[in-house]
């Protein structure tokens, strides 16, 4: 996730002078195309429930663990690490 005000955005990307300054160029096509070629692959897939299932809005919290099912019916436990994110990028 991409964190700063696009009014704090460099007039182009000659601007780009210290770090932290940023230049966006919309692609949508480029999108689309990263897009389904993730979803074409399975894990990927996977991924997208995952985040799903474990996302909760807060204020509530995130859960500690998440149980996922492979497709041979076994069952691994996944752990959140503690981790933890503080600032923008």
């Amino acid at each position: 996730m991409f964190q700063k005000r696009l009014s704090s955005m460099a007039l182009s990307h000659g601007h780009l002078h210290e770090e932290g300054d940023f230049f966006l160029v919309p692609h949508p096509e480029l999108t689309v195309d990263l897009r389904r070629s993730f979803l074409e692959k399975p894990a990927s897939a996977d991924l997208v429930n995952i985040c799903l299932h474990w996302y909760r809005k807060p204020p509530k919290p995130i859960l500690p663990a998440l149980h996922m099912q492979n497709d041979l019916g076994e069952v691994t436990k996944i752990k959140l690490s503690s981790v933890g994110v503080s600032g923008a990028w």
